[in-house]
């Protein structure tokens, strides 16, 4: 047995030995704790005196998908993140609403989202083939059947017969209505465009039936040639930078093509 004696005073408690109470040294590890996350996650946040357009300089930088990033760090970087000018320079860089001016919309961000989601069915549509005519606002007997384009120049047929070109590099490129070959005396409504095509030199229109008229780019509004096959029409072609059309119906392949002087003749056939 120790002979000592043990003091008559109060125990001992952690403050004296260590010099710190468990609350205060609860604190520290607390404290520490939270200073060991911030130096984990090195999340860099902007300083309280940092001017806004300087920030929305530096955001300025940065792409869509990094501007939703940011806007999910704090109440500011969302402020900043979500701001009207950054989303509207998006669109337009994405060729989006390009005419219209920032007040147009109240959350460009909106925009661009459903504008992309519009874009994507679109193109899933077309790879799908999804969609019908029906959905289509057009006049009955004025459906597209066919277009082609040369230097400038722009060829369509439509169901209702009709024929346009279009000068598109001129001022003016309203279009022009070419006539066709068909009497006027002939009833019934007219054969639907098959095949366009169209050169410098000439324009050409096949319709359904075989019948093929010619026009002069120059001249223009009536034929200066029209010619007849027996079967339908299955493809046309012309020459790049002259008057020569090939034209195959059936089994059949006729050349026709001009001359210096203007008159037309059938070159070669086969087939």
């Amino acid at each position: 047995r120790c002979g000592g004696t043990r003091g008559t005073g109060p125990a001992d408690k952690p403050s004296d030995r260590f010099g710190q109470t468990p609350s205060n040294r609860r604190e520290d590890l607390l404290d520490q704790l939270i200073n060991d996350l911030n130096e984990i996650n090195e999340i860099p946040f902007f300083d309280i005196d940092l001017p806004y357009e300087l920030a929305m300089k530096i955001f300025a930088y940065l792409g869509k998908t990094e501007l939703g990033r940011c806007a999910q760090v704090s109440k500011a970087w969302k402020v900043i993140a979500e701001d009207e000018v950054l989303w509207y320079k998006h669109c337009l860089k994405a060729g989006y609403q390009v005419e219209a001016d920032i007040g147009d919309f109240t959350c460009w961000k909106a925009v661009l989202r459903d504008s992309v989601k519009k874009e994507q069915t679109l193109r899933a549509n077309w790879k799908n083939r999804i969609g019908a005519a029906s959905q289509l606002q057009y006049d009955v007997g004025g459906i597209l059947c066919d277009a082609h384009s040369c230097n400038g120049l722009v060829i369509s047929g439509y169901t209702s017969g009709d024929v346009r070109m279009w000068d598109i590099s001129t001022w003016d490129s309203s279009a022009l209505n070419l006539e066709t070959s068909r009497s006027s005396a002939e009833l019934g409504p007219r054969p639907h465009v098959s095949f366009v095509r169209i050169n410098s030199t000439i324009a050409v229109a096949a319709y359904k039936g075989g019948a093929v008229d010619v026009w002069s780019t120059v001249v223009a509004r009536e034929p200066v040639h029209h010619y007849q096959h027996c079967q339908e029409i299955q493809a046309v072609a012309v020459a790049s930078d002259s008057a020569a059309i090939a034209t195959c119906s059936g089994y059949q392949v006729r050349l026709e093509s001009s001359d210096e002087r203007g008159y037309w003749r059938r070159t070669y056939q086969f087939e």
